[in-house]
């Protein structure tokens, strides 16, 4: 969890605490919801489906250089765009 608890980026969520006593919990940013959520009601503008591809896009680069050690996500899916509009229009989990 230390290498987590040093992410620091706009695009990623931000992770918040972590504890194993018990049952395992990870404490993250709250987010309004995800892309998989929005895709069947909401019929996005061009410019939103670009920005969304650059947020996670930059995010992802942003782990693929972290240091000492690239962080590689995984399981990107739909599921795991978080969406805020009120910080920017997507935040992408690690």
């Amino acid at each position: 969890m230390s290498i987590v608890s040093r992410i620091c980026n706009p695009n990623l969520v931000q992770f918040i605490s972590a504890t194993n006593v018990g049952s395992p919990l990870i404490g993250i940013e709250l987010m309004s919801t995800n892309l998989q959520k929005e895709l069947p009601s909401t019929l996005f503008r061009k410019q939103q489906i670009l920005s969304i591809a650059q947020d996670v896009a930059l995010g992802l680069n942003y782990l693929h250089l972290f240091k000492p050690q690239p962080i590689i996500h995984r399981n990107v899916s739909s599921l795991n765009v978080f969406l805020n509009p009120s910080v920017s229009d997507a935040e992408c989990i690690s």
